[in-house]
C-alpha cells in the first residue's frame, strides 16, 4: 500500500486516507445508529430532528445502509435470499457507511472518522466470543488499499457494556471519480446462526460545515 511520510494512503496521486487530528475546517458530528443483525428489513434506525417541523426524520442518503445478511457457502459466505433464509442460516451482517450532503441527500462528501463503539445488546454468557465486529475502510479497492480500523469481540468487555476504540488522529475518506467505494467504511458483524440482536453503533466523524 503506498504511504507517504505523513502516513497518508496515496493512489494515483490522490489521497484516500490521511492521518491527522481532523481536517481543520470540518465540524464534529457524532453519529449513532440502531443496528439489528440478521434482519433484511428495518435493520437500521438513524434519525435527526428537523428544526422546522420539530419532527424526527431519517438522515438522507441514507448514510448507513445494509449490504446484506450472509450464510456459509463453503469457500465463501454468500448472501441470504430472504428473511427465512437469514433466520435459518445467517451468520454475518454487513453495513456500509458513507456521508452525504444533507442539503440534497444525494451528493457524497468527504469526511473524517476518528473513533467508534458498539454498545451491545445483552448477550448470553456462553456467547461471549460468538459475536465479533470488524470495520474496514475502502473494502472494494483491493487488499493493498484496505485500512483495518477495528476488530474485537463484541462482548469481550462485559464490565464496560461496549466495544470501543479511540484514535488520536482521524482518517480522511473522500469520494473519488472512477474509484467507487473510496469513501466507504464497512462494518462486519459475525453472530450465531440466525440470531438477531439490536446494537448501537457509534461513530465519531468530522464533516464540512453546512453538510449536516
Amino acid at each position: 500500500m503506498p504511504v507517504d511520510a505523513n502516513m497518508s494512503v496515496i493512489v494515483g496521486g490522490i489521497t484516500l486516507s490521511k492521518a491527522q487530528p481532523q481536517t481543520l475546517d470540518y465540524e464534529m458530528c457524532e453519529r449513532d445508529f440502531r443496528i439489528t443483525t440478521c434482519k433484511l428489513t428495518d435493520a437500521i434506525e438513524d434519525l435527526k430532528p428537523d428544526p422546522v417541523t420539530l419532527k424526527e426524520i431519517p438522515w438522507a442518503g441514507p448514510e448507513l445502509t445494509l449490504q446484506g445478511v450472509y450464510k456459509d457457502g463453503g469457500a465463501t459466505n454468500i448472501l441470504c435470499v430472504d428473511q427465512a433464509d437469514a433466520d435459518a442460516n445467517g451468520i454475518l451482517t454487513i453495513f456500509n457507511y458513507r456521508a452525504y450532503d444533507q442539503a440534497d441527500g444525494i451528493t457524497e462528501i468527504s469526511y473524517n472518522i476518528r473513533s467508534g463503539a458498539l454498545v451491545i445488546d445483552p448477550l448470553a454468557v456462553n456467547e461471549r466470543f460468538a459475536h465479533r465486529a470488524y470495520i474496514v475502510a475502502v473494502p472494494d479497492l483491493g487488499q493493498a488499499y484496505w485500512v483495518r480500523f477495528f476488530d474485537g469481540y463484541i462482548a469481550g468487555r462485559p464490565s464496560e457494556g461496549e466495544l470501543s476504540t479511540d484514535s488520536p488522529t482521524a482518517k480522511l475518506l473522500q469520494p473519488i471519480q472512477g474509484l467507487p467505494g473510496a469513501n466507504v467504511i464497512r462494518i462486519y458483524i459475525y453472530h450465531p446462526q440466525g440470531q438477531s440482536n439490536d446494537h448501537i453503533l457509534w461513530l465519531l466523524t468530522y464533516r464540512p460545515p453546512g453538510t449536516s
